[in-house]
């Protein structure tokens, strides 16, 4: 039996009022600014939430938020100065090992100031963490010129990456070396590339790729895109 009467029609108008009255969860503070799709490169892009960060390539997604990141989890939207990023990552420590460096043990510190807007105002910033098996952070900052830059790092080992809310051309420089060498040595393989392999891509690599960009019918540019790369180093 279907409750019913007066009595019920008035509570559920008292409940559908309150429901309608209530406010809708509140965004962090700066989030609108932050919020949607970043493309690092034609292959990579990130997806800012209000309490994740999503990492997004071809093969998938990935979302770091309490429940992937089992150890710690932190997403802090905040407001940053120079010396606020100074003291945050430690920059002012003069003891090597307490250093941030890229791969190769060189000093990031100057690299990272030089990343950071000029001046010592409010700088608007998202830090993400995440702690598992495996963990490391990332500083997110807005550069000014409506784009978007960030400080990877973890274990001592940082990097900076910048990101566009268009997705960028291809280049060559979305490659690591090691990539670069197995392009070549794979193009080799094939026939398109006969010069050295030593990860260097100069003309004579420029020509084998658009030979390889023609041989599956794609535009012959010369510079191959991340699916590109895919396919042809892992066929997929």
């Amino acid at each position: 039996m279907q409750p019913s009467g007066p009595f019920f029609s008035a509570a559920m108008t008292v409940v559908v009022a309150v429901l309608c009255a209530a406010p809708a969860a509140a965004q962090p503070a700066d989030y609108a600014d932050f919020a949607g799709v970043w493309h690092e490169d034609d292959w990579r892009s990130i997806e800012i939430g209000p309490n994740t960060v999503t990492q997004v390539t071809p093969n998938g997604r990935w979302e770091a938020d309490a429940t992937t990141c089992t150890a710690a989890f932190e997403h802090q939207f905040t407001t940053r100065t120079r010396a606020d990023l100074v003291e945050f990552l430690g920059l002012d420590n003069t003891e090597p090992y307490s250093q941030l460096t890229d791969d190769d043990g060189a000093p990031m510190g100057d690299r990272i100031l030089a990343a950071w807007p000029a001046g010592d105002g409010p700088v608007k910033t998202l830090w993400s963490y995440c702690a598992a098996e495996t963990h490391g952070g990332s500083l997110f900052f807005l550069t000014g010129d409506g784009q978007l830059s960030a400080i990877r790092y973890g274990d001592g080992i940082a990097e900076i990456a910048h990101y566009s809310r268009d997705v960028p051309a291809p280049s060559h420089d979305t490659l690591s070396d090691f990539e670069k060498r197995q392009v070549q040595a794979e193009l080799q393989q094939r026939s398109f590339y006969g010069g050295a392999i030593d990860g260097l891509f100069g003309p004579g690599t420029e020509a084998a790729i658009r030979a390889y960009q023609q041989s599956i019918g794609a535009e012959a540019t010369g510079i191959l895109t991340r699916a590109q790369v895919q396919t042809l180093l892992y066929g997929g």
